[in-house]
């Protein structure tokens, strides 16, 4: 019996998306993102279970959430308040979905799998103790992240890409002993989400679980979208996801 994979994107329509080399696309279509990944799923995709769920602010302007409501018939749409950025979206869509599904696969609108084969090297690796797979782990410390790591949480690994697919069974362990999947705050100020990104796996490394990213045979892309410059991590120019724009 094939796994259910709930897809949650994160996508968000606002302020920072005005400036710079975003402007003209999303003054033309606000939604362009969005419509990357529906159109994936319908032309792309053709084996697995996988169900996309799609979050935005609830505060967007009124014609683009008439456009999205031509939409609410064949995929999976939620409206929420703006905050906690999107680990805040992650973490309230798995909770909101936390009995229906196998895995959950975080990705934020801007990225985009590569081919239709792009979950199978997560899920090989989202085994035995491993909680979560995902673009980049890197390591947590006081002295590298001053401000935001305290001295009693030592040393721990994170996420620093966060795209990635999570188990639902740890889930499921971690809110039974925490009320909440990821450790977070909903605050909107740049130091809480830089804080998010660093501790939001902690309840999971915390209870024993491990984390990993798919360097071993893979690469992964990040997308420095202010300065329109692409790192490439890994030693194999082989991603499963990539920028949508640079």
């Amino acid at each position: 019996m094939a796994s259910k994979v709930n897809y949650i994107v994160a996508n968000y329509i606002g302020p920072i998306r005005a400036y710079g080399h975003y402007q003209d696309i999303f003054r033309n279509d606000p939604l362009c993102f969005f419509k990357k990944h529906v159109e994936f799923f319908k032309n792309d995709y053709v084996s697995g279970d996988i169900t996309p769920t799609y979050v935005f602010n609830d505060d967007i302007d009124n014609n683009i959430r008439k456009e999205l409501d031509t939409y609410q018939e064949t995929v999976d749409i939620i409206y929420r308040k703006n905050s906690g950025f999107s680990y805040g979206i992650w973490n309230d869509t798995i909770i909101k979905h936390l009995n229906s599904y196998d895995y959950f696969f975080l990705i934020e609108d801007d990225y985009i799998p590569v081919d239709k084969n792009f979950i199978e090297p997560f899920r090989e690796r989202c085994v035995g103790n491993t909680a979560f797979v995902c673009g980049l782990v890197e390591e947590a410390s006081l002295e590298r992240f001053p401000g935001h790591v305290s001295e009693s949480d030592g040393r721990f690994p994170f996420p620093s890409i966060s795209n990635g697919l999570l188990s639902a069974a740890a889930c499921r362990e971690v809110f039974n002993k925490h009320g909440t999947v990821f450790k977070i705050n909903y605050r909107s100020d740049y130091q809480s989400a830089y804080t998010n990104q660093i501790q939001f796996c902690k309840n999971f490394t915390d209870m024993g679980y491990g984390i990993t990213d798919i360097l071993d045979e893979y690469s992964s892309p990040y997308n420095n979208a202010t300065k329109r410059e692409l790192t490439l991590y890994g030693s194999n120019d082989r991603p499963l996801l990539q920028p949508i724009i640079i």
